[in-house]
Parts: C-alpha cells; sequence; structure tokens
C-alpha cells in the first residue's frame, strides 16, 4: 500500500509587500532658470514622460547640457535669446580669443570651456540687448564651477580687478580686462580687442 506523504510547508508565508526602489530617481533642480537634471538619462526621461502628456508641437524635444554641468530640456525653436548666446556671438568671441581660455591661455580645442558673462545675466536671464554683446563675453576654461571659470564664479576680489567679472553697474565695453598674454585690454562690442597696456 503506498503511503502519500503529507507536504509541509517549511518556510512561514509573508504579507506580500509593494516591492521599493532601491535607488532614487534623479530629482531635477534648478540651474539657468530652467529644470535641470544631473545626468542625460534622466532628462531623457523626462522627455519620454512629457511626450505622453503634451502635444508634439508644444513639447520640448531635445536635451542639451548647460555650460554649469546640468541637462536642460528644450523645443525645436531653438533656446530663448535672453538666455543663452547667438550662435555668431558664440563664434566671434572665440575665434577673438583664438580658442585659448582668456585667463590662462591653455588651449581648448576638444577641452572642456565656456563663455563668461562679465556682467552677470541673472537667473532668469536678461532684456539688455548687450548682455550678449563680446565686451561682456571671454571664453574661459572649465564649466561654471570646474577650471578658470569655476574660480571666476566664486567671484573673487582679485577676478573682478582684472575685469573676468562685473558688478552691476560696471559697463563692459568701458571696462579693462586682464589678457592672459596682452596684458590690460579692452573690448569693444564689434568684437575687436585693443591693448593698453601689460601687467606688472
Amino acid at each position: 500500500m503506498n503511503r502519500r506523504r503529507r507536504l509541509e510547508r517549511r518556510t512561514e508565508m509573508k504579507a506580500t509587500q509593494p516591492l521599493q526602489r532601491r535607488t532614487r530617481l534623479v530629482q531635477p533642480g534648478r540651474c539657468c532658470d530652467k529644470k535641470a537634471y544631473a545626468t542625460e538619462a534622466a532628462a531623457q526621461a523626462a522627455l519620454n514622460r512629457i511626450a505622453m502628456l503634451s502635444d508634439a508641437d508644444k513639447r520640448p524635444q531635445h536635451a542639451y547640457k548647460c555650460g554649469h554641468g546640468w541637462w536642460h530640456l528644450t523645443s525645436l525653436r531653438g533656446p530663448s535669446p535672453s538666455t543663452d548666446i547667438p550662435r555668431r556671438i558664440r563664434t566671434l568671441v572665440m575665434e577673438r580669443d583664438g580658442y585659448a581660455c582668456f585667463c590662462c591661455g591653455n588651449p581648448l580645442t576638444g577641452q572642456p570651456h565656456s563663455l563668461q558673462h562679465r556682467r552677470a545675466r541673472g537667473m532668469g536671464g536678461s532684456s539688455d540687448p548687450l548682455i550678449h554683446s563680446p565686451a561682456n563675453l571671454i571664453l574661459l576654461a572649465g564649466s561654471g564651477i570646474t577650471g578658470c571659470h569655476g574660480r571666476v564664479e566664486q567671484r573673487g576680489a582679485a577676478d573682478n580687478l582684472a575685469g573676468y567679472w562685473l558688478r552691476s553697474g560696471q559697463d563692459p565695453a568701458a571696462t579693462l580686462v586682464l589678457h592672459w598674454k596682452l596684458g590690460l585690454v579692452e573690448l569693444d562690442h564689434e568684437g575687436a580687442v585693443s591693448p593698453v597696456g601689460r601687467a606688472a
């Protein structure tokens, strides 16, 4: 006679619990007066979510990395002219500065670099048409948190005396700035550099 073995539960059943996310999603911060994402993947994930909720002609179309190292979303119509430097001006300033850091002279081709607004544009941008003037822009190594640009963004007194950053009342075209090779120079709104003397 076959005996049936009684199956016994050897492990105690536990009440089911909802799965918990072990890694937190990157929370968007604020930079350039816009939502900011720490990684490209986080920005792309946000784009995918928005694509399911918004009309195609109103939603952002792609992600881009700003000079501070954060990722933002923008539409195909292009970035806001009040917060982003026009391509023509960007090219003019980079050519004027010889594709080298205005402060230290290091060549920047293929290296991290960004344009510094000597007189700050503010978190919400600026309606001043001269905010993106070549007189107000210099090419620096690094981003707003690294390299020469990161140092200048700390707003030290020595960098203010050198003209790398200006207070709100200072005119970029009338305030001399220290070039790594030419010494003190004057920058004009047309993109020209006029040496006026060398640093002692």
